[in-house]
Order: structure tokens, then sequence, then C-alpha cells
């Protein structure tokens, strides 16, 4: 595993609620809840997507805000260039309090996240191992994109998938 998706994954776990066999709801802590049904096309800027598995194998998480996670890889032939984890918040989450979103997106990398504008989108950028790291909220949807220091239009690749306007 690369990593980016590596890291991504990490980011999930620390979200994720308890989960085995199925992604579980951390509202009754019982029942399978399916992943969010997201339309993304099989390619952006060029680069191949696919669906990654989530691992199920987390027993506890001291902070489950999400009920459901995606994970897609963006690839360049075999060269991973960028992950992109979709993600829905529980009824727990806050996600229209700042406070909220400092907390959550303050886990994503090895710095203090700046808020930057895209559209009219507040994106949470942050660099981590080799890569740079970009979190948005919008709804109860919790995007993360990880790209690759060497991919040459990270920005650009970060407006087409705020673009898509992803539905959860």
């Amino acid at each position: 595993m690369g990593r980016p998706l590596a890291a991504l994954l990490t980011c999930a776990f620390f979200l994720l609620p308890a989960c085995g066999g199925g992604l579980r709801s951390t509202i009754t802590g019982t029942g399978p809840v399916e992943a969010p049904r997201i339309q993304i096309p099989d390619q952006v800027m060029g680069l191949v997507v696919q669906q990654e598995p989530v691992a199920s194998d987390v027993e506890e998480v001291e902070r489950p805000y999400l009920d459901a996670v995606s994970i897609f890889s963006l690839r360049e032939g075999d060269l991973l260039r960028a992950s992109f984890q979709v993600s829905r918040f529980n009824r727990i989450a806050r996600p229209n309090s700042t406070s909220f979103r400092r907390l959550v997106t303050s886990q994503l990398g090895g710095s203090v996240p700046e808020e930057l504008e895209v559209g009219d989108v507040t994106v949470y950028s942050t660099s981590g191992n080799e890569q740079r790291v970009y979190a948005w909220i919008e709804d109860r949807g919790f995007f993360v994109l990880q790209v690759h220091q060497d991919f040459e239009f990270p920005r650009t690749l970060l407006r087409r998938l705020i673009d898509l306007e992803i539905d959860l």
C-alpha cells in the first residue's frame, strides 16, 4: 500500500466508528451501514480512479464521527499519485461547528492546517510524508485528498474533485 493511502486509512480510523463485518452505526452500535454510493468519473485529469477496500479491523475508536467511508486511489499507470477519501458524518458530528472542523482537520498532517478558499469552499491544507493533504467539509460529507509531492498539479486536482459536488 502506498504512503498516501496508508495515511488516509489512518485518518479514517481516527474518525471511523468501531466496526467489524461491515461499517456499523455509532448511534445504535448495531447493523451494517452501507458505504455511500458515490459517482466519481473513472478518470480525473488523466489519473485512473479506483475504489479501494476499507479495512474493517478497528475495534475501538474514541471519537467515532463517521458512519461511512469510501477510499479511492488515483493512479498514473502503476504509480499512485493521490488518494481520495469520501466520508459521511454521523449524527454525533457537528460539521457546521468551527471547533469541530478544526479538531477533525488537525489530525490530518504533520503541521497545523492552513485555510484556503477554493471557490466558495473552505479547504484545510497541510503536509505529510512526501505529500500534500487537503480536506473540506460540505454538509455531512468529509473529503480528504492526499497528493504525492511529485504530482505537478495538486490544486487543479483539488478543484476538479470539489467541482464534482459529490452527494452523500
